[in-house]
């Protein structure tokens, strides 16, 4: 139940961390493209590599929170339904 309780508040904190990210860097970077004193190639890696940490702390989120609902990790592929149980 611990680890459920923990990993609600992680999930929390890291969609938290990716909003501010997306909305606060992101955003900002994505205005930040029609600047011509850097060049594009500088200005897209900054819009790559913000965006690529928001969706990444986004997803870390979903995965977090749906371990605190669900209480259990997914069954690896190709395992039998009868088999999830017995990890």
């Amino acid at each position: 139940m611990l680890h459920r309780i923990i990993s609600a508040v992680l999930g929390v904190l890291t969609g938290l961390a990716g909003l501010v990210v997306g909305l606060g860097y992101g955003a900002t970077a994505l205005m930040d493209l029609g600047d011509a004193r850097s060049s594009i190639w500088s200005r897209l890696l900054v819009v790559f590599v913000t965006w690529s940490l928001a969706l990444s702390a986004w997803y870390m989120a979903y995965q977090f929170l749906k371990f605190a609902r669900f209480g259990r990790k997914s069954a690896p592929k190709g395992s039998a339904p009868s088999d999830r149980g017995k990890q």
